[in-house]
């Protein structure tokens, strides 16, 4: 790889990091976009592998009052902070949040390969998905699908 190239990741990971900050907003607006948009990367194998690569202490926020608490603490892996995101969108019944956090969390499943899988399972993705898959927002939201095939992805990994 060159020197261009390098550059080129480390700001492509930047963004990423920045992108997936953004999912603590304050400004639900703000939070809900780079949701959506963080799940659309995931949705692509490259943007799965950036995503698995990024350092924990990358997620460190600068806002101490985020609503999000997956964005503070240093020691998490992404998807542990993207389980984060999904678990708190639905306990706090933000069906919006909730339906964007799902379909990051399963597009990462799906794409990521068996890294993804592994780190998804090891951060307790797999018996979250089970619960959700049940749940009745996510039945509404019509996800139980793309739910249940995450669980299938997770399990038999």
């Amino acid at each position: 790889m060159n020197e261009g190239d390098k550059a080129e990741l480390a700001a492509a990971r930047g963004r990423l990091t920045l992108l997936f900050a953004l999912t603590s907003s304050e400004t639900r607006g703000t939070a809900l976009a780079a949701t959506a948009a963080l799940s659309n990367i995931l949705a692509y194998e490259a943007g799965a592998a950036s995503f698995l690569a990024l350092a924990p202490s990358s997620f460190t926020s600068a806002n101490a009052d985020a609503p999000m608490s997956h964005a503070g603490a240093a020691t998490a892996s992404p998807s542990r902070r993207l389980i984060s995101l999904t678990r708190e969108a639905h306990s706090s019944k933000d069906a919006d949040m909730l339906a964007r956090a799902l379909t990051a969390l399963c597009a990462l499943v799906a794409t990521g390969g068996v890294q993804a899988r592994k780190q998804v399972g090891d951060d307790g993705g797999l018996e979250m998905l089970k619960s959700m898959s049940k749940d009745e927002t996510v039945v509404k939201l019509g996800m139980q699908d793309m739910v249940m095939d995450a669980v299938a992805a997770l399990a038999g990994s």
